[in-house]
């Protein structure tokens, strides 16, 4: 290897890059020769190289520093570097509150030359604490000219042989220099000093080239991105940090050029540098954008291949990729070139494929948008894994190639999955990087997709353009997962880029064209009379703030300034020469933003011209309108007398906002022309203080209860609709009437305004008996304030004697009866009724040993006044039938509250439940309330050992000491009238019982075998239940069916797992039923049977479900439409029973005279479907616990039946 140390360094590389490149052009004889002469002329080279660094002793920098120790002459951003950033970084670390960090990069004493997030917020902090706006953190002129003007200038000369400096600084706590002041003690810097000496740290002159361990030697298979060939670590010296420019690469060892479809420089971070490259027809490229190497630190870059997509003539071609030229104005020192791995192409390897497409969230079109929009999408793309591998998403690299720059744009992140990554700006501001931590893994055939998003910003940054491309393929890093070699995405389909065709791929550069987005400067979209605001209403005079009109402002892009504003103010009223005073200009805060001015009119002592009785009001203040809809209203005084406004006046704003003078956009600074038209606001009339008063229609008259508390005699209302002021009242004069009885029949009369009362303590009215009609005044507590154009309802309460017995009478506010009638009655009258409920009462069965169950609900009502429902006497009925063993517990329910319960004790049928939460009967208003019982169970150890018991709890209304209510008014006992006892149809018990649903048929049509009926039977979860017999009727149309039989399965696919215990296959018959000589519509009985034709019954375990399909093992058709209806049915009444048994059986002759017989006899209508509960244990066809169907819970429905109709055309 050669050693290199020179600022000559590329013309050195340039050289030996030639040199390999002659290599491979010629034979080994000749190759020899050339090394030879090489060698000589590279001897040379270096003696002259090290003549030049014996001259280059002392290597001359400088810079020019102020107070705070430098000077700032360029602009600086997110993504900036160099040696101003880590300047800028020490200035803002002077301060504890503009501090970058606390600790580590970017603490004081560990500034970088990276303009990060954290120096971006330092700077914000920076700029709000200095008044600059906006705050956005770039420094702009006015940052930098604040950054410079912080103190008086000075400066100093350092050399590379100059290790030392003198200064004086400082020693007041928080100066770094003698000029300022200090931020922490508010001292001047200069008043305390000393002098030091502190060594001076030069710009960066050197940079060491090294190679680190390489690449894995592997493969380079075709399609693959981003394969690494080699790897070179840089290492800045210690005066200073070191820019690179790039690095030159060239083509080596036994391959050809076009086996590489580009060449990129990838960072420690896996983020590319500078753009992809091809070789020259030297073998070389150069690689990478600048890029710094900070002081005493080191960086190691990649050299990585793209190969393409087909390469077959390249296979097994060996290549190398070598270093040879670090460009930079350092000296270079170190071993050159540097050659990493010999990777061999491959072109049999199939790798994983990702296609590439625009997406839905591109904006597809060229657009325009505001300053100070936010979250808007700019360009999105769409990656769709191949059917290969699954693919990982490592990185994707946004090139910005419209004429915004970097400090125009802020918030810029990747959306992918609605998570935001951050973006990392390149040095230039032009290109924006996203890393996925750990990757994002599209799984194969799946897509993901991504967009860049971010906010507008910045000043003068009007008519710029925004877009954001993919330069190359290589910007969207991508690698399969099984191979883990990286992938370039291909595009779905390409296109050509115009100005008005954007947002697609190409097959050149830019890979992918975003859409054009033009920032506009701020625009007023409308000026117009509100909608909402200041609708037409009275106004009064001579009080402030009386609202004059309305109007809303929406300012699009950038807040907007105002610099005079003109308003109209007409009127109907031409005598008026006295001008409205104090007029102001108020936002939707309350905040005052123009005025108070005194308005100038055509009659006032100016002598204006203009109408009679017009004025303007000019304000000159600078109105600033913010981003976004405001509402504005105008308000002012309005003078009163023979020359002011009187009552009937009407008041008319108006403005014309294309007259507005010198409307200027706050961020851009550009002048903007308003064009909307004169608009008027709403009409305001003037009205004097006014109040109406009268009785109100509520309460009518009406009947109440003696002894009533708080009873509302009488509504007054108080209306000030018509005022143009806030009316105030303190006392309310008011007259009692009455015809009969006696004024003190009443007693404690307050007023109320909702639930606040008016009047208390001595306030209070007491009538007394004097007269039948007198005066009472109510002094109120505090004065009633009734707004302008509202009415105020003032309520009259007073206490009923509970002796009273015949008082009629009304409060009125005049001796004229405007008032409302009210009567008394004697005690008792308030009463309570109950009636039955549909909605609780209708037939069900349950199973024993169930809490919950529904049985009745009941509707009571009050009348005269509101009853708290204290108790509920319930009654068994029905004892015939059921008794108090079937009922553990009744439960009483409000709506879903529990509110009482009630227990049968012993023999007893009646059951007192007193409510453990009385319930508010308001008078007139039905309350339902439902009942619901917790069953006792059923076996043979069990009070109930059979099944079928009709369980009736009613409500006993006519009982005194039975159910019964308190009077809330008079605090009486209510006792509930009615009949005797209101009937529920009552719950029937079972230990178990089934459901029956209609399950559906998956084909049509209609042939033998065909399917004509599914159905499934459950059992509830209390026990098994057995079937003893099913019921099917049959109707056809130019169809003929036979050989009809019932098949059961254990699943649902109707044909595994065929129940055991009848025929094979799960049939339960048998020999089929012939249909044959059935002319209209059959009946078919159908029992189950073992193989051998004996009776048996079919069991379903509890809470399990069994399958059945109804077939025909023969079908015969005729004409061209066909159909059959078949109809599992059931019955339409409980079977008929006596009340010693409750259930029947199913055999002809049981042995016992006294059963029914459900199968036969009586019940031979009632006999569709037969099946037991298994009460106390698995029944035969003779035991007496056999009931009829259906019995699910749509019992209501008796005879409910589940038909299929089938019908095809052959």
């Amino acid at each position: 290897m050669y050693q290199i140390k020179s600022k000559t360094k590329r013309f050195v590389a340039g050289l030996l890059g030639a040199s390999l490149a002659l290599s491979f052009a010629f034979a080994v004889t000749v190759k020899a020769d050339t090394a030879s002469d090489l060698q000589a002329q590279i001897n040379s080279l270096l003696a002259t190289i090290s003549a030049l660094q014996a001259q280059l002793t002392t290597v001359q920098g400088g810079s020019s520093t102020t107070g705070t120790g430098y000077t700032f002459s360029s602009d600086l951003t997110l993504g900036s570097s160099g040696a101003d950033v880590m300047n800028l970084q020490k200035v803002l670390n002077m301060s504890s509150d503009t501090q970058v960090a606390s600790s580590g990069a970017g603490s004081p004493g560990q500034e970088t030359s990276k303009f990060g997030p954290l120096t971006k917020a330092a700077v914000i902090k920076f700029q709000q604490k200095n008044g600059i706006s906006p705050a956005v953190g770039y420094v702009g002129p006015i940052t930098r000219a604040k950054l410079n003007s912080m103190s008086s200038s000075s400066s100093t000369t350092t050399t590379t042989t100059t290790t030392t400096t003198t200064s004086t600084t400082s020693t007041v706590p928080g100066c770094t220099s003698t000029s300022g002041w200090s931020p922490t003690t508010g001292q001047l810097c200069s008043g305390s000093t000393t002098t030091t000496t502190v060594p001076v740290v030069p710009a960066g002159s050197g940079l060491t080239v090294s190679s680190p361990t390489q690449p894995a030697v592997t493969i380079a298979p075709n399609g693959a991105s981003r394969v690494p060939f080699t790897k070179v670590t840089l290492t800045a010296g210690n005066d200073g940090d070191v820019t690179v420019n790039s690095l030159t690469v060239q083509r080596t060892g036994l391959a050809q050029d076009a086996a590489f479809s580009s060449i990129v420089l990838i960072d420690e971070q896996g983020l590319q540098v500078g753009t992809s490259k091809t070789f020259n027809s030297n073998h070389q490229t150069t690689l990478g954008d600048p890029f710094v190497v900070p002081r005493g630190t080191s960086r190691t870059l990649t050299v990585a291949g793209n190969m393409p997509a087909s390469g077959s003539s390249y296979a097994g071609q060996v290549a190398t990729l070598t270093v040879v030229g670090v460009n930079t104005s350092a000296t270079v020192s170190g071993s050159l070139p540097i050659t990493g791995s010999a990777q061999t192409i491959n072109a049999s390897l199939t790798l994983g494929t990702a296609t590439l497409y625009v997406s839905q969230y591109d904006p597809a079109s060229n657009l325009t948008k505001n300053i100070g929009d936010t979250a808007l999408k700019f360009s999105g793309i769409k990656v769709t894994a191949g059917s290969a591998e699954d693919v990982t998403l490592w990185s994707i690299r946004w090139n910005q190639t419209g004429s915004a720059g970097s400090s125009d744009l802020a918030n810029l992140v990747t959306v992918l999955d609605g998570t935001s990554y951050p973006t990392i700006a390149s040095a230039d501001g032009k290109y924006f990087t996203t890393l996925f931590p750990n990757g994002v893994v599209i799984q194969k055939g799946f897509s993901k997709e991504m967009y860049i998003q971010g906010d507008i910003v910045g000043s003068g940054s009007a008519n710029r353009t925004i877009e954001f491309d993919l330069y190359n393929a290589s910007d969207l890093y991508l690698s399969g997962n099984t191979y883990n070699f990286g992938i370039l995405g291909a595009a779905n389909s390409t296109g050509t880029l115009t100005s008005t065709s954007r947002s697609k791929f190409t097959t050149s550069t830019p890979f992918y064209g975003g859409s054009t987005m033009t920032i506009n400067a701020g625009t007023v979209t409308t000026v117009a009379k509100s909608s909402t605001a200041a609708p037409a209403a009275n106004i009064a005079i001579n009080v402030p703030n009386q609202i004059l009109g309305a109007y809303d402002a929406d300012i699009k892009g950038e807040p907007v300034s105002v610099q005079s504003t003109v308003f109209h103010l007409s009127s109907n009223s031409t005598a008026t020469t006295k001008v409205i005073t104090s007029v102001s200009l108020i936002d939707k805060n309350g905040s005052v933003v123009a005025g108070p001015k005194d308005a100038a009119g055509v009659n006032a002592a100016d002598g204006s011209a203009g109408a009679a009785g017009d004025q303007t009001v000019t304000f000159t203040d600078t109105i600033t309108y913010p981003v976004g809809k405001g509402t504005y209203t105008l308000v002012g005084k309005l003078p009163g007398g023979s020359t002011g406004y009187t009552n009937g006046s009407t008041v008319i704003a108006s403005t014309t906002p294309s007259g507005w003078g010198t409307v200027k956009g706050q961020i851009t600074g550009n002048t903007l022309t308003l064009t909307n038209a004169v608009f008027g606001m709403n009409t305001m009339t003037v009205r004097t203080a006014a109040l109406a008063i009268s009785a109100a229609n509520n309460p009518a008259a009406q009947t109440v209860v003696a002894g009533s508390q708080d009873f509302l005699f009488t509504n007054l209302q108080f209306d000030a609709t018509q005022s143009g002021e806030d009316v105030r009242v303190s006392t309310i004069p008011t007259h009692l009437t009455y015809t009969a009885g006696a004024g003190n029949d009443i007693s404690s009369c307050r007023l109320y305004d909702g639930a606040t009362n008016l009047t208390t303590g001595s306030n209070v009215v007491n009538p007394d008996t004097t007269a039948s009609s007198a005066a009472y005044t109510f002094t109120l507590d505090q004065a009633l304030v009734i707004p302008k154009g509202t009415v105020k309802t003032i309520g009259v309460k007073c206490n009923v004697s509970g002796a009273a017995t015949a008082f009629v009478g009304h409060w009125d506010m005049s001796t004229t009866d405007v008032g409302t009638t009210l009567s008394v009655t004697g005690v008792g009258s308030a009463t309570l009724t109950a009636t039955g409920d549909n909605s609780g009462t209708s037939y069900t069965i349950a199973s024993a040993n169930t809490t919950g169950v529904p049985v009745a609900a009941y509707r009571f009502k009050a009348t005269n006044d509101d009853v708290d429902l204290q108790r509920l006497v319930l009654t068994l009925t029905n004892t015939a039938s059921s008794s108090s063993s079937d009922i553990v517990l009744a439960r009483i329910f409000d709506g879903n509250t529990e509110v009482g319960q009630a227990t049968f004790t012993g023999g007893s049928t009646k059951a007192t439940s007193t409510l453990s939460t009385p319930v508010r009967l308001v008078r007139d208003t039905d309350k339902v309330l439902k009942v619901k019982l917790d069953l006792g169970s059923i076996s043979n150890s069990s009070a109930v050992t059979v099944s079928g018991h009709l369980v009736n709890v009613d409500i006993d209304t006519n009982d005194t000491a039975g159910t019964y209510g308190t009077g809330v008014g008079s605090g009486v006992r209510v006792n509930s009238t009615g009949s005797t006892s209101i009937a529920s149809t009552g719950v029937r018990v079972f230990k178990s019982y089934p459901t029956l649903a209609q399950d559906t048929l998956t084909a049509t049509g209609l042939s033998a075998t065909s399917p004509l009926l599914r159905f499934k039977v459950t059992a509830d979860a209390k026990g098994p239940v057995n079937i003893a017999k099913f019921t099917l009727s049959m109707a056809t149309s130019s169809v003929v069916v036979g050989g009809v039989n019932i098949f059961a399965f254990n699943n649902s696919d109707y044909s595994s797992s065929p129940l055991s215990g009848v025929n094979s296959g799960g049939q339960l018959m048998t020999t089929n039923v012939d249909t044959a000589n059935y002319v209209s519509s059959p009946t078919i009985a159908i029992y189950p049977q073992t193989i051998a034709g004996a009776t048996t019954t079919i069991q379903v375990a509890a809470g399990s479900t069994m399958y059945f399909e109804v077939r025909a093992s023969t079908v015969t058709t005729s004409g061209t439409s066909y159909n059959v209806v078949t109809t599992l049915k059931g019955d339409t009444a409980y079977p008929l029973v006596n009340n010693t048994y409750f259930m029947g059986t199913v055999a002809s002759t049981s042995g016992l005279a006294t059963t029914p017989n459900l199968d036969g006899g009586s019940n031979s209508a009632l006999n569709r479907l037969l099946w037991s509960p298994n009460s106390t244990t698995t029944p035969t066809v003779n035991d007496v616990d056999w009931s009829n169907g259906p019995p699910h819970s749509l019992k209501r429905v008796r005879g409910f039946c589940f038909t299929k109709n089938i019908k095809a055309s052959p």
